[in-house]
């Protein structure tokens, strides 16, 4: 064998041991992400039917059902709650959403339950049963609307009215505390579209959005824009809702607007069905 020939031999035996390692990584990447596929698929599944099993109606006469929104709004996971996926449902009336619900699945090893968070988007009580038998009865607003200081002139055109909401939402900022660190804060994403866009068939409601702030693609924030009717104008109104039952903070325009305290645990604050955020588990006997 001549020493070209031996060179040739090294260079290729070389190439070998260098992309080895890359290879390794790019079959790891492929596997995790087919693992992702599947378990998103199966929280998809489970929480979908899982949504079908609610009733909710506005006041507690039940006269005014809910409709529940037929596909999830936003399909989620966190990177730094590992193995955690979910769905998000919204149930309307007169194409306003009432109540919103992140039904979400944990695939760790001593954790693989379903959990359910709710949050009344209602500005009153709310009656719910789960296969007829009841469920969850906040009788508190969920929300309340406040004007958008220096908010521009409602427009006229739908397309015109989902720019500016985007625009507005933009000039909010919000941050999570660390459950067991509350002075460790992270600023939280602003997903860049609207996760529900409002259906109204309400005369005093032109139009809103729902917006999240995320960790990861988790939502934690919830941030509601309404064009609603006051006088003979409509003007834009806002509110903010946790999804998440550490301390919340938001901002606008840099200024605070709105901030919650931690409420678990004990995970018995966040069980209670007479409250407006409520995160019951949907697998029976299962442990947060």
């Amino acid at each position: 064998m001549n020493a070209y020939s031996q060179s040739n031999i090294m260079l290729a035996l070389a190439a070998v041991f260098v992309t080895a390692p890359a290879l390794t990584s790019v079959t790891q990447i492929y596997a995790q992400d087919q693992i992702d596929k599947e378990r998103a698929e199966e929280t998809l599944k489970l929480a979908t039917e899982k949504a079908t099993e609610f009733d909710f109606y506005l006041g507690n006469d039940r006269k005014q059902k809910l409709t529940l929104h037929p596909r999830s709004v936003l399909r989620w996971s966190n990177p730094v709650s590992t193995a955690l996926y979910g769905e998000v449902f919204v149930w309307t009336a007169a194409g306003r959403p009432e109540i919103i619900a992140s039904m979400h699945k944990f695939f760790q090893s001593t954790r693989r339950h379903m959990t359910g968070e709710f949050h009344s988007l209602a500005r009153g009580p709310i009656f719910g049963l789960q296969n007829e038998q009841e469920f969850w009865v906040p009788q508190e607003a969920g929300v309340s609307l406040a004007l958008l200081p220096e908010a521009p002139p409602v427009a006229r055109a739908a397309p015109q009215r989902l720019l500016q909401m985007r625009t507005l939402a933009r000039g909010f900022s919000a941050e999570t505390s660390a459950r067991d660190e509350p002075e460790n804060r992270e600023q939280l994403r602003l997903l860049p579209k609207p996760i529900y866009r409002y259906e109204s068939t309400n005369p005093t409601l032109l139009d809103g959005a729902i917006f999240a702030f995320v960790q990861g693609t988790n939502p934690e924030v919830l941030l509601l824009l309404e064009a609603r009717q006051v006088g003979n104008e409509h003007v834009w109104q806002h509110a903010l809702a946790r999804f998440n039952s550490v301390a919340l903070r938001a901002s606008y325009d840099g200024q605070q607007v709105w901030s919650v305290p931690q409420v678990a645990p004990p995970w018995e604050n966040v069980r209670d069905p007479r409250k407006a955020y409520f995160v019951p588990l949907l697998d029976p006997g299962a442990e947060p």
